[in-house]
């Protein structure tokens, strides 16, 4: 076959293969191979998941248990790009842009007992206090921002438990952290 102009003498193949058993039948097109045995499986497979019966349909009485339960409220999942609704935003933290970077060199705290409390926030607040922030923001506001993203384990579910809206100021966190948090 002969190249295509200006192609750099690429040529294209098509072939049809064709033998007399049904698993020998073939089908080449630039490279990929298809028999007839395996469309077939395909093919019920798909018909399979359609025909799946519909989920069981709930009592009232199942529904009114699980809307009445306080701890659903509780399981759900936190993206941990977004800080969470605990902390009321203000207008300067919305103006606050954490950088990845950023997030490297601070240290996480995971809220079990061996971990120095007093520690983790002297060296949570220096980092914060040194890091640029735009005109309108306060390094209060970036504290507030940044730390959901260091807490883990126990100490980021228990941040993400809090009432929404709970924690208006950076004074108010450390005050209800060091409550939770430091070992009795």
């Amino acid at each position: 076959m002969a190249p295509l102009p200006g192609k750099h003498g690429v040529a294209l193949c098509l072939c049809v293969v064709r033998r007399k058993t049904n698993t020998q039948w073939r089908v080449q097109e630039a490279g990929i191979v298809i028999t007839r045995r395996r469309a077939a499986l395909e093919a019920a497979a798909a018909t399979e998941q359609k025909t799946q019966p519909p989920p069981p349909e709930r009592t009232e009485a199942e529904m009114v248990v699980v809307t009445n339960d306080s701890g659903i409220g509780s399981l759900h999942a936190h993206d941990e790009r977004e800080p969470t609704h605990a902390i009321a935003a203000t207008p300067g933290m919305r103006t606050i842009a954490i950088k990845s970077g950023v997030l490297v060199f601070l240290s996480h705290f995971y809220g079990i007992s061996k971990e120095c409390l007093y520690a983790f926030l002297e060296q949570f607040c220096r980092y914060c206090n040194i890091q640029p922030v735009p005109a309108g923001s306060t390094s209060e506001d970036y504290k507030l921002k940044a730390i959901p993203f260091v807490l883990k384990g126990d100490a980021g579910v228990w941040l993400s438990r809090l009432p929404e809206g709970s924690i208006r100021t950076w004074a108010e966190f450390r005050m209800i952290f060091l409550d939770r948090f430091f070992p009795t």
